[in-house]
C-alpha cells in the first residue's frame, strides 16, 4: 500500500476540460474553485485545466494572479465556432492526465471535490457524485435517494425517460474508458452529447460508482443550452440517428428511443385534444414507463 502511495503522488494527474463560450463573467470563479481543489489535491498528485475557447473572434480575459503556481492552465482556440462536443472532444486531445472532469464554464464544485471524487473511484471507470441545481426560490438537490443513483447506470431510464446525470461536471471520468464512437461520431446539435456519452459508456459495461457527497452545483444562467426543450428534442433525435445509422446498440434499445422520442413530438404536436390522447394510446408503454421513472427519480 505504501509503494503505491508513492506512486500516486509521482505519476497522478487529473485533467479538467472547460469548453468556453463569451463566459468571462464565470472563469473567475471557476479558477477559484480550480485552484481550492488543486491545493488540497497537491498531496495526491497535480491538477491541470484545459480552457478551450469555441469564441475564437472573442477576447478570452482572465485574472492571472488567481493561478499562481497552484495548477496548470492551457488554453486552446477551436479555428471555428464546432459546437460543445467537438470542443470537449477537442479538450480531451489536449488533456494529460489519467483522469478527467469536463466541467460548463458556469459550473461550480465544492474545494474539496476533485479529492473527495479521487477517492472513490478506486478500481471504476467512472464515479458520480451529488449536487445541487439552482432553483428559483431554493437549489435542488439532484439526487435525493438510493433508487436514483440506480437510475443512472441503467441504460432503460435514458432509453425511456432521458438523461440521469444533470451534467459530466458531475463526474470523474478515467480518460481511456470512454467509448471511441465518441470520439468517431460528433453530435451537431449542441445539448445532448453527455446524454450520447452515458448512453455508450453504460452500455460498454463499464464500472460506475457512486459518491453521495453533494459537492457539485449547476447553475442556471438564462443561457443554459440544457434548459432549451426544443434544442434538447432535437439533439437527442440526432444521437438516436447516430447510434442507429452506425448501429451502435442492439435495435432493442433503438426502438425504445424511438418511441419515446416520438412520443415526446406527440405531446408537442399542436393538435386537438382528442387527436393527442388518440396519438398517446398508441405509447402507453412509453408513458407507463416514463412514469415509473420519474416516480423513482424524484421521490424523496
Amino acid at each position: 500500500m505504501d509503494n503505491f502511495n508513492i506512486n500516486v503522488v509521482e505519476i497522478m494527474l487529473i485533467s479538467i476540460i472547460v469548453p468556453f463560450y463569451k463566459g468571462n463573467e464565470y472563469i473567475n470563479d471557476l479558477l477559484y474553485c480550480i485552484k481550492k481543489n488543486a491545493i488540497l489535491f497537491k498531496n495526491l498528485g497535480d491538477i491541470e485545466m484545459v480552457l478551450v475557447n469555441d469564441s475564437p473572434n472573442y477576447l478570452l480575459e482572465y485574472d492571472k494572479t488567481i493561478i499562481g503556481n497552484a495548477f496548470e492552465l492551457q488554453i486552446y482556440n477551436n479555428k471555428k465556432n464546432s459546437g460543445i462536443h467537438q470542443t470537449r472532444i477537442n479538450g480531451l486531445k489536449y488533456a494529460k492526465g489519467e483522469y478527467v472532469l469536463m466541467l460548463d464554464q458556469d459550473d461550480l464544485i465544492s474545494d474539496n471535490a476533485i479529492l473527495s471524487q479521487f477517492m472513490k473511484i478506486n478500481s471504476a471507470d467512472m464515479v458520480i457524485c451529488n449536487g445541487h441545481v439552482e432553483c428559483k426560490n431554493s437549489d435542488k438537490l439532484l439526487y435525493t435517494h438510493r433508487y436514483a443513483y440506480i437510475l443512472a447506470t441503467s441504460l432503460l431510464s435514458y432509453l425511456y425517460y432521458g438523461c440521469q446525470i444533470c451534467s459530466p461536471g458531475q463526474c470523474l471520468i478515467k480518460k481511456n474508458s470512454i467509448p471511441s464512437e465518441w470520439y468517431e461520431h460528433i453530435l451537431k446539435i449542441n445539448c445532448a452529447d453527455d446524454f450520447f456519452l452515458w448512453i455508450l459508456f453504460i452500455h460498454s459495461k463499464n464500472k460506475i460508482v457512486f459518491n453521495q457527497e453533494n459537492i457539485y452545483l449547476h447553475r442556471k444562467t438564462g443561457v443554459n443550452v440544457s434548459d432549451d426543450i426544443e434544442n434538447m428534442r432535437a439533439s437527442e433525435r440526432a444521437v438516436y440517428n447516430i447510434l442507429k445509422n452506425n448501429k451502435l446498440i442492439p435495435n432493442k434499445y433503438l426502438k425504445k428511443l424511438n418511441r419515446r422520442l416520438n412520443c415526446q413530438q406527440v405531446f408537442h404536436d399542436k393538435v386537438s385534444l382528442f387527436k393527442k390522447l388518440v396519438s398517446l394510446f398508441n405509447y402507453i408503454d412509453v408513458i407507463f414507463f416514463y412514469s415509473i421513472f420519474r416516480l423513482f427519480r424524484w421521490r424523496r
